[in-house]
């Protein structure tokens, strides 16, 4: 495994366990109320089971949680939510709507287990319903029955019941959410250094061609300084080579800095189309020479971009690198970059994609490269970033050849 693949591995598992204790804790607090409405409503049993299971089970689970057997945690999650579920139905004498909370509890199984771990999805899937179909003709034993008193109105338990379940199901989804979109931002971050250090050999000697420069000519000129022969003009001359190629590297530097940066905060600029494909051959343009493959570029029109910088330049990138792995063993190896009016497309010499993975190509996670090479979250993020800019993002299944195409919305 690939470090970006154990980076993106230990983000879900960490996202997954913040999500699990968000979970434990609203299990916490709903059986907590609940408990004390129950000892209100004089069902003692329920109220009980749900008071000392709540300050029993809770706790183990967070500690099963922090030991690492966050499996056993989210089990026994499920199973003391559905039986606290279950024991609040069984001993309230009217039907309260009580057991419609066993779909929120479902709902559970699929926000915190993995489709991989597939006998607790099961059990997590099976088990709250099993509890609903016995609670339907559960007897209670005669010691108990006598707590089932109605003390609250019928109508009135049946809302209060429809509005926690509203309330849980909705946090339950804020909290999946809120830790899918962290997860998404850390994994397109963590893909930009992919790429670098993908880049990372070609970069090298991107800047060690221009320091040897340097270093050769401060060379000449320390011996030459105090010759009899010394010339000035040679000397502004090396001079002007020497500051000319500290501003390459100075603007490769840059460009690594900006590529490297989470922008997503950044405010929307306008930049030119030439800046932005500039910027992303700097990053790239020696891999491409190492290796003898042609990169034209095509500027039929240019126009400004309203728009972050670097994520635009992290799409562009994402996009010649993707092309380099593609035809680096081709015989004919060509990167077309063209500009037309609000569209910017990067063609290689690659025979196309076939339909059946173009269909998948945007999803997360999903590629066609080595194990090691990449995790498939190049082209779904770099669609995700043209869609906040509110352009569009696809592949010309038209052109002979891979092509993508990069839309802009004209200004208003």
């Amino acid at each position: 495994m690939s470090q970006i693949e154990t980076a993106v591995s230990r983000t879900e598992s960490t996202e997954q366990e913040k999500l699990v204790r968000y979970i434990i804790l609203l299990n916490w607090i709903v059986l907590i109320f609940y408990s004390i409405l129950d000892l209100f409503n004089k069902s003692y049993a329920s109220s009980a089971f749900m008071g000392i299971g709540s300050f029993l089970i809770n706790p183990l689970c967070f500690f099963l949680l922090k030991t690492k057997k966050a499996n056993l945690a989210k089990l026994i999650l499920l199973t003391n939510f559905s039986l606290a579920v279950f024991v609040a139905t069984v001993t309230t004498p009217y039907d309260d709507g009580g057991r419609f909370y066993f779909v929120p509890i479902s709902l559970l199984t699929i926000l915190i287990f993995d489709l991989s771990e597939r006998k607790s999805y099961l059990y997590g899937l099976f088990f709250p319903f099993f509890c609903y179909f016995v609670s339907l003709n559960f007897e209670l034993p005669s010691f108990l029955a006598e707590t089932k008193t109605q003390h609250l109105d019928a109508d009135l338990s049946k809302q209060v019941n429809f509005v926690g379940i509203y309330i849980i199901t909705i946090v339950e989804v804020y909290f999946f959410t809120k830790s899918l979109q962290k997860l998404r931002e850390v994994t397109a971050h963590q893909s930009k250094f992919s790429a670098l250090g993908i880049m990372a050999s070609g970069i090298a000697h991107e800047i060690n061609n221009p320091l040897s420069v340097i270093k050769g000519k401060a060379h000449i000129l320390k011996k030459n300084v105090n010759n009899s022969t010394f010339n000035s003009d040679s000397f502004n001359k090396d001079l002007d080579i020497i500051s000319k190629t500290t501003d390459r590297i100075y603007k490769i530097v840059k460009g690594l800095r900006s590529f490297a940066r989470d922008a997503s905060e950044d405010p929307f600029e306008k930049v030119s189309t030439k800046t932005l494909i500039q910027a992303s051959l700097d990053l790239c343009n020696e891999r491409f020479q190492q290796l003898g493959i042609q990169v034209s570029v095509i500027e039929n029109t240019e126009f400004e971009i309203n728009c972050r910088e670097p994520q635009i330049v992290q799409v562009l990138v994402n996009l010649l690198s993707n092309s380099f792995d593609a035809i680096q063993s081709l015989d004919e190896k060509w990167i077309k970059i063209e500009v037309n009016p609000y569209e910017i497309s990067v063609t290689d010499s690659g025979s196309g994609i076939p339909k059946a993975v173009a269909n998948k190509l945007m999803q997360p996670f999903f590629t066609t490269k080595e194990a090691g090479k990449g995790v498939g979250l190049g082209l779904s993020i770099s669609k995700g970033i043209i869609d906040d800019h509110g352009g569009a993002f696809f592949l010309d299944s038209e052109s002979k050849n891979t092509k993508f195409v990069i839309r802009f919305t004209p200004p208003a």
